[in-house]
């Protein structure tokens, strides 16, 4: 697949040169006319990031003050080799080598990476970081970043969820993974992927390369694995746990005529495991192209009356058409082209499991409703802003603020509200309305004047209005009405139990309302 690479300095320096092929001859000469091609030309032309010369191709990408140049000299898929760039880029930056100066002083590293990340084929077959740290005997600059360790243990984020305390806004989604709520699969089926011959489907990304395969076929009794987001089979916990947040941030932009001008959310599921063995996870959403193809939708309708309790959106009864969505490298694609289930082997400790991008039929939490009107006589302004909550009554909205901008020589504001807390910034001439907890099916009104300067006269018809921002976070409640239909978690062994933890959560982007 990949014939050579090449990285530059910002100069066009050649810092290093891996030649994988020998189909790829003078590479002096390659590396010199990518060089006057792309690194030399000064004429400030924004250029793509392909260059192909006759049957040569260059893949390059920039970061971190480094450029990165893939060669190939067969038609492969260009988002793969984009994505191992920067895969390979990211490993240089845990590494601490971000610079020319950097790669000089660790040069012996970088081979090393691309020894253990490329096969000899040159095709892309590990950049888990987890794995490469073990295989090298070295940690990264940055430990935390490695979500978990051979031995089992794992680390969890401050997005991670915790057991103790309140679990009022958690939803426990059962102790046994055989619960009479979860879709029952047929053993036979479920466990054939356990199959150590089927261990390479879960590398199969595409590529056109069997050693993924080859190299994955290990005895399911080893101790190792050479599947690389989860390489040691002996993960031994106490209980059997899996978090999956659901976290989705809203954007939106209102006119002042209350149109919608722009609207779309990205969200991420996010995962934290905590699971002995080798087990295999299926989970199945209800986003639209699931649902063309689901079985099950009776089974989905009887739970609409409990998710409604939960305080779901009534449109998480329906499909959501999720517009794109980009997974883990452990999820088995084959899989999901053929039933539209996300089924995994699930590394150990945190990972970013799915994003995904919706832009149509959203959940919007917040009304907006502001009046605004100006008094030449006392050269003030006011303000009337009604701020209503569209979610259930039985949810609360923490961390709510909201931020009216208001015009050049404010002196002072006068304010009345029907709850929260009022704040004028000087500084940032912002004005802040703030609540700890607002309730779902609830309506708070504003009454707000700001004096202005004698010295400016006033044109409320002439001022670039700023528009008014929201800022806010919901629990158990998504935007876009995905939710999780089931989760299934099996292995070999018997008596296997998982406790499942699914929490939704709501976030504003950019919410902001013209006037």
């Amino acid at each position: 697949m990949i014939n050579s690479l090449f990285i530059y300095s910002p100069r066009g320096d050649l810092l290093i040169t891996k030649v994988i092929k020998d189909s790829v001859r003078k590479t002096s000469s390659l590396s010199e006319v990518f060089r006057i091609q792309i690194i030399s030309d000064s004429s400030g032309v924004i250029r793509s990031p392909i260059l192909t010369l006759g049957s040569t191709t260059f893949h390059h990408i920039r970061k971190n003050k480094l450029w990165i140049v893939a060669v190939t000299r067969n038609n492969v898929d260009s988002a793969l080799i984009w994505e191992f760039l920067f895969r390979f880029s990211n490993l240089l930056e845990n590494f601490g080598i971000n610079n020319d100066d950097s790669v000089r002083d660790k040069f012996t590293l970088v081979y090393d990476l691309l020894h253990c990340i490329l096969s000899i084929d040159g095709v892309p077959y590990d950049t888990e970081l987890s794995n490469i740290c073990s295989k090298l005997g070295i940690m990264p600059v940055n430990k935390n970043v490695i979500s978990g360790s051979s031995n089992g243990s794992s680390t969890a984020d401050s997005n991670g969820i915790s057991i103790n305390g309140s679990n009022s806004n958690i939803m426990n989604s059962g102790n046994n993974s055989n619960s009479s709520n979860n879709r029952s699969i047929d053993d036979n089926d479920f466990f054939s992927s356990l199959n150590p011959k089927n261990f390479g489907k879960f590398l199969d990304r595409k590529s056109n390369s069997n050693s993924s395969s080859n190299t994955a076929l290990n005895s399911y009794n080893n101790t190792t694995s050479d599947i690389p987001w989860r390489p040691n089979l002996d993960i031994k916990y106490k209980k059997n746990e899996i978090f999956l947040d659901i976290i989705e941030n809203i954007n939106i932009l209102i006119s002042k005529e209350g149109d919608i001008l722009k609207s779309y959310i990205d969200g991420v599921v996010e995962m934290q495991c905590k699971l002995s063995g080798m087990p295999v996870v299926q989970l199945k959403l209800n986003d639209e192209q699931q649902q063309q193809k689901a079985d099950d939708f009776e089974h989905y309708l009887d739970l609409d009356m409990k998710k409604r309790k939960k305080g779901i959106p009534d449109s998480a009864v329906k499909s959501v058409h999720l517009d794109d969505y980009k997974f883990h490298q452990c999820v088995q694609l084959n899989k999901f082209h053929t039933d539209c289930s996300i089924t995994f082997v699930p590394p150990d400790g945190n990972i970013e499991l799915m994003t995904y991008h919706v832009k149509e039929y959203l959940n919007l939490p917040f009304s907006i409703q502001p009046i605004v009107t100006s008094n030449s006589r006392t050269n003030s302004v006011h303000y009337s802003i009604s701020l209503k909550s569209l979610f259930s009554s039985k949810l609360n909205a923490t961390d709510v603020v909201l931020k009216i901008p208001l015009p050049q020589g404010t002196l002072e504001c006068n304010s009345k509200a029907s709850n929260g807390k009022c704040k004028y910034s000087v500084e940032e001439k912002m004005f802040y309305w703030r609540f700890n907890k607002f309730r779902g099916s609830t309506e708070n009104m504003l009454q707000m004047s700001a004096r202005l300067s004698e010295n400016i006269i006033f044109d409320l018809n002439k001022w670039n209005k700023p528009a008014i921002s929201l800022k806010f976070e919901i629990l158990m409640f998504t935007c876009s009405g995905l939710t999780v239909k089931y989760c299934n978690v099996r292995e070999r062994s018997n008596n296997y139990r998982t406790t499942k933890w699914i929490k939704y959560i709501s976030k504003a982007g950019s919410y902001e309302v013209r006037y």
